[in-house]
């Protein structure tokens, strides 16, 4: 499921913000990432603070396996290596942990004190 909204950018310019309704292993209700390619922001930085929010929200659980960054990236429409970085940024923070084989991991419970950056 995908969702688009419409905004104008800074240049006055019709920008489309997708929200992307992602498949997680957990079979749960899916989760909406979105990112505005119009916001000037990248994509890995809203990417990331999605995660971020998630996790500290409780939306995504300790334990809870996250998709392969070649999927959660055809899913999300960006490249892989955006997915690639955004992992590897958040598990330096100890939001998340990988396992080569076993994947991606949330390494954090939301409610308790943030990682440290």
């Amino acid at each position: 499921m995908t969702s688009h909204t419409w905004s104008l950018d800074s240049y006055g310019d019709v920008a489309k913000s997708v929200g992307v309704a992602v498949d997680w292993t957990r079979g749960g209700p899916e989760l909406l990432i979105d990112l505005d390619r119009g916001s000037g922001r990248s994509l890995g930085a809203q990417l990331q603070a999605w995660f971020r929010d998630a996790i500290r929200s409780g939306r995504l659980e300790h334990g809870e396996r996250l998709p392969a960054s070649r999927a959660l990236a055809a899913q999300l429409g960006v490249s892989r290596g955006v997915v690639v970085d955004t992992y590897e940024q958040l598990e330096s923070e100890g939001y998340l942990q990988s396992t080569q084989g076993a994947g991606t991991v949330v390494a954090f419970a939301g409610g308790d004190d943030a990682p440290a950056p």
